[in-house]
Order: structure tokens, then C-alpha cells, then sequence
């Protein structure tokens, strides 16, 4: 694809099948390696479900750490993708926490449902605490 198409397609909001290709052609220059229509067809095909910006994030991340002489595969992209959606929801929820207390205290009420006690409320909030970090520790391991 000439640098002139890649700029077009960079002037309006692309999809993430083009950004797909946009990828492969710039991992292609970056490894030197030549890449056949159908690959072009198969990276389209298996990362267009992926929303357009956060694919444009992942293959941006991925670019800038990978070292080796050999194409990366769709599935190394939407791994990226998978990890930067997970860490946006926990910057989100780290924001959410911020802004509300985070645990009660004897003698408040919960905000929105006065009929539930702070050891409820409490309890429920560190539950919560401990399935975010364990799953996203397990993910983390698992990668």
C-alpha cells in the first residue's frame, strides 16, 4: 500500500480492518519481510471486531516492543488489545475508588441503600477488591 493511500485512510476514521492492514504493512517494513494479499485478508478478518481506536492503541504498543525478525501473528495484537482494554477498566475503577470513600465507617449510612449495614457494604467492597486484583492477576500470570 503507498504512503499516499495510508495517509487517506488516516484523514477519516478508519476501520479496524484497515487499521489491520495498515499494521501488517508497517510490521512488514519493520521485519523486512514481504507479505501476500491473503495475510492482508486474514489479519482484516481476524481483528475487525476489535474497536478501531483500541486496535490503533494495540498494534501502536506492540510495535514499539517488538524485537523479532518475524511477523506477529493477529493473535499477538489482540492480546495487546485484551491487556490495554483490562487496564482501562482498572484505571476507571482506580478513579471510581478515588472519588468515593472506601470503606465506611461505624455509624454512616450507604449512600444509596440506607437499609444495608456498613459491615455489608464494607465486606462487599473488599470482596470486590480481591475477584478485580485475583483475576487480573491470574491474566497477568497466564500471559
Amino acid at each position: 500500500m503507498p504512503k499516499s493511500e495510508i495517509a487517506i485512510i488516516s484523514a477519516r476514521r478508519a476501520s479496524s480492518g484497515e487499521i489491520a492492514r495498515q499494521a501488517l504493512v508497517k510490521f512488514a517494513t519493520i521485519c523486512q519481510k514481504e507479505f501476500s494479499p491473503a495475510l492482508a485478508n486474514i489479519w482484516d478478518e481476524q481483528l475487525r471486531d476489535i474497536e478501531p481506536d483500541l486496535l490503533a492503541r494495540a498494534c501502536d504498543q506492540l510495535m514499539k516492543k517488538w524485537n523479532t525478525g518475524f511477523l506477529p501473528v493477529p493473535g499477538n495484537i489482540r492480546r495487546e488489545a485484551e491487556h490495554i482494554a483490562e487496564m482501562d477498566s482498572w484505571k476507571k475503577l482506580q478513579e471510581r475508588t478515588r472519588k468515593q470513600p472506601a470503606l465506611l465507617t461505624e455509624g454512616q449510612q450507604t449512600p444509596q441503600r440506607p437499609d444495608i449495614s456498613v459491615e455489608e457494604c464494607n465486606t462487599a467492597t473488599e470482596n470486590a477488591r480481591r475477584k478485580i486484583f485475583g483475576n487480573l492477576r491470574r491474566k497477568r500470570e497466564a500471559a
